[in-house]
């Protein structure tokens, strides 16, 4: 009895010791096999690396890097892995199952995309947000024709592309994206965002928001109280215009001023100067107040 209990014990030491000597190195063949499998199956090409396994019971745990991310998962794609990954396991892992799967630190499972329907309908899943639709609207316009199944409420954030910055090695500004077929993405991009797709989504309801300007025009007109810099105005810098007054008006407060040639990052031209304000009234064409900007 008692040769029958060492010999019980001395086996499960050995299966314990025997599992938890894997590394992921035991597991390279498959992993560079997975690195050909995957990119094949999904038609993106990423990383497939592991970090490391851990055997929890009889299954093992493997742990990606995050590049494994980028791959399309869906659901038959998970379990796709699964099968590969039993199939590839070396011999002395034969008797274990798969158990998680990591990227980083989430399952496997969470990278998971919603399955794509036909029917017109959205997808209800966890990925969607709460429709936030005329919950904080940026700008609501009077009058304006409602889209109930369309944007309406909808806040869209969109820019063409990008634009000029100044090249300090050039001592010159550029455009930001190198040129490719006689034109620059900053161009290109804008050549239909702005005419074409910009109004298509305000015409469906949606406030667009631009950081970069909206308006090819190459001349701007600033049109402000308070006189501008001093400095000689050499080619291509900023005309100075006159301001003038008739009626009543008052002080508003801080206000812009186009004080400097150029500002540094600590200046705000929008609190240089001053405002003005006048009262608006209705039918008394006599108490008329104008305000005039020449160039």
């Amino acid at each position: 009895m008692f040769k029958k209990i060492i010999t019980v014990v001395s086996i499960v030491v050995a299966v314990s010791t025997g599992a938890a000597a894997q590394t992921v190195k035991d597991f390279k063949d498959a992993i560079d096999s997975l690195q050909t499998r995957l990119p094949e199956r999904t038609k993106v090409s990423a990383q497939v690396k592991a970090t490391k396994v851990v055997r929890r019971g009889y299954g093992l745990d493997f742990y990606f890097t995050p590049a494994m991310g980028d791959f399309p998962w869906r659901s038959e794609d998970v379990k796709w892995l699964r099968d590969t990954l039993k199939d590839l396991m070396p011999p002395s892992c034969s008797d274990y199952h798969i158990g998680n799967l990591f990227i980083g630190k989430n399952k496997l499972e969470s990278y998971v995309m919603p399955e794509v329907g036909n029917d017109g309908n959205a997808i209800d899943t966890k990925f969607r947000t709460k429709d936030l639709r005329n919950v904080h609207p940026f700008v609501t316009r009077i009058g304006e024709q409602a889209f109930e199944k369309g944007l309406t409420g909808r806040n869209i954030a969109l820019w063409q592309s990008h634009g000029r910055y100044f090249e300090e090695k050039t001592d010159r500004w550029e455009w930001q994206r190198a040129p490719m077929f006689h034109t620059v993405e900053d161009m290109y991009t804008q050549s239909y965002v702005l005419p074409f797709l910009i109004p298509m989504l305000e015409n469906a309801g949606a406030y667009v928001m631009t950081p970069r300007e909206r308006d090819p025009q190459t001349n701007e007109i600033i049109a402000d109280n308070d006189p501008a810099f001093e400095e000689g105005r050499e080619e291509g810098v900023r005309i100075e215009g006159r301001y003038s007054e008739t009626g009543t008006w008052s002080d508003a407060g801080i206000g812009f001023a186009d004080g400097k040639v150029t500002y540094s990052g600590i200046e705000n031209p929008f609190r240089m100067g001053t405002a003005r304000q006048s009262e608006c009234m209705e039918h008394r064409r006599d108490k008329v107040s104008e305000a005039l900007w020449t160039p």
